[in-house]
């Protein structure tokens, strides 16, 4: 949905990318959909599927912090600053609900797949 949305922002525009959002742009997507698949799998008692997506949403949870910080600090055109915006807001909400859904501090098991992996 915010690819659609974004894609129709930005056939006004007359700017190349900045290097480095077009990934960040994918991770906020990737993310938006473990996140929906991780509350799907919730609201039909899958227990056994939610170790998996903990692990998927905690290396999302670092790389959207970073992405963060890298959007921040973007220099792009004046005329897209809405884009740098929304892709923002998309950012922040997405790193709000994956702190109520993981713990700040992530169990030694979950540590232990993701360096493993």
């Amino acid at each position: 949905m915010l690819l659609v949305f974004l894609s129709a922002l930005l056939a006004g525009t007359a700017w190349s990318w900045p290097q480095g959002i077009d990934e960040i742009l994918i991770q906020v997507a990737q993310a938006d959909i473990d996140v929906q698949q991780f509350f799907k799998a919730l609201s039909k008692n899958d227990f056994k599927l939610l170790p998996e997506y903990y692990s998927k949403l905690a290396v999302h949870r670092t790389i959207l912090k970073s992405g963060a910080d890298i959007l921040k600090n973007l220099k792009i055109p004046e005329n897209a600053k809405s884009i740098q915006e929304v892709l923002s807001i998309q950012l922040d909400k997405l790193l709000f609900k994956l702190r109520g859904i993981l713990p700040e501090n992530e169990p030694q098991a979950v540590k232990e797949k993701n360096t493993n992996s």
